[in-house]
């Protein structure tokens, strides 16, 4: 983890720009205006970049795959950077990869508030959800809790929703931009208690005919598994101890 962040984040900052081909002095100026501009924004304008990665760095060999989420934030008006939990992320079975997955679904806990500036943009439409209903902790999220000592004292006032934000390939007959007839990627993300959809937005570029999707979540992998999910050391050690025994 010391090491990646090293190389990630060097004091000159973790963008380094290259110039591929003919080298002309217009060329330069823009590269390092690029480069400039980028460092500013990993590091001062992303907030919490740095410190999400190194998170997401030192969780990666022990859970064996973290996944990160890239979009705009239409609320602070820059771009967005937020590490997703491995627990938080879902996938089929059957599914070989992230990439090729027809659906994966990532799971939010988020306040009212943050819902309401969502609505109060457009980004969600509105909808009253009503109160949170209480969450119980997870199998992993009570052993988290066990090794770090904490313990969930949330009041009923601070129980977040949970959205369901689904990435799925879906055919949607009100949409005048799907023509084809065929499943079309989208994001449809629905809350959990209510059942109210909270948005569907379409998940490729208007300019693409293919319809690709566009590719919003990566997925880092300590050590390729069996099946979507990647191995950590935990899975390693584990197994090696269940067959030693």
């Amino acid at each position: 983890n010391a090491e990646a962040m090293a190389d990630l984040f060097p004091g000159a900052g973790p963008v380094k720009t290259q110039i591929i081909g003919a080298i002309t002095e217009v060329k330069e100026r823009t590269a390092k205006r690029i480069q400039r501009d980028l460092n500013n924004m990993c590091k001062r304008v992303i907030t919490g970049f740095r410190d999400e990665t190194d998170m997401m760095l030192f969780n990666l060999p022990l859970a064996g795959t973290t996944f990160r989420s890239w979009r705009y934030d239409e609320v602070h008006k820059r771009p967005s950077a937020s590490y997703i939990l491995p627990e938080h992320l879902l996938m089929p079975y059957s599914a070989a990869s992230l990439d090729s997955a027809d659906r994966f679904t990532v799971v939010l806990n988020k306040t009212s508030n943050w819902i309401k500036s969502k609505q109060t943009t457009g980004f969600y439409r509105a909808a009253d959800l009503g109160p949170a209903a209480q969450v119980y902790n997870d199998p992993i999220t009570e052993e988290k809790d066990k090794i770090e000592g904490r313990s969930n004292s949330n009041e009923p006032d601070d129980h977040p929703h949970k959205l369901y934000e689904m990435h799925i390939h879906y055919y949607l007959e009100e949409d005048p931009y799907n023509q084809s007839g065929e499943p079309l990627p989208y994001v449809i993300t629905v809350d959990k208690d209510s059942h109210e959809t909270l948005g569907i937005r379409r998940e490729w570029r208007e300019s693409d005919p293919t319809c690709e999707r566009v590719r919003t979540v990566i997925q880092h992998k300590y050590m390729p598994g069996f099946g979507p999910y990647g191995i950590g050391l935990i899975n390693i050690l584990g197994g090696l101890t269940e067959s030693a025994t």
